[in-house]
């Protein structure tokens, strides 16, 4: 009963949080069951809210004026994800050896799915550009961090980049 009081409460002005939070308290129920603390969860049965999905097209004009402010960093990110659709997680996580002389070779993380994106002049451009950007560390992947590894979400928000 609480947790549904909860989501209504919470709801009425963040829905979407409010999902997010009830997710999270059902893995700490989880989690706690699992260690013998609990006997149930009881978010269990209590339904989420409902969210409206993104459908807004952003334009080419709005995409070249961030693109403009942006850092060759974020500049460069934009264009690989403009270029291949990919999702963010698999732009950070894109190793060096994933370049080929075919083109660039994904296996999506979310679906699995193998693709290659074969090599026009545009994505060479971007990925010779990508290997220019400063490299504080020689690391595996096109886009490290300082210790040699791909960017997480909250490496880029300490760097004050916030990603949807």
């Amino acid at each position: 009963m609480h947790v549904a009081q909860y989501l209504d409460v919470r709801g009425k002005k963040a829905p979407v949080r409010a999902n997010l939070e009830k997710s999270l308290l059902s893995h700490v129920f989880s989690m706690a069951m699992r260690w013998g603390v609990v006997d149930s969860n009881p978010c269990r049965g209590v339904a989420r809210n409902t969210e409206k999905g993104r459908d807004r097209y952003i334009t080419d004009a709005e995409f070249t004026a961030v693109k403009q402010i942006a850092g060759d960093f974020i500049a460069t990110v934009m264009e690989l994800a403009y270029l291949t659709a990919l999702r963010k997680g698999d732009i950070f996580a894109l190793r060096l050896e994933q370049i080929t002389a075919e083109g660039i070779y994904i296996k999506q993380g979310k679906t699995g799915i193998k693709q290659l994106f074969e090599w026009t002049p545009t994505p060479k451009e971007v990925i010779a550009r990508a290997r220019a950007l400063p490299r504080p560390i020689r690391g595996l992947y096109l886009f490290c961090t300082t210790r040699g590894q791909p960017y997480t979400v909250l490496d880029l928000r300490q760097c004050g980049i916030a990603f949807r």
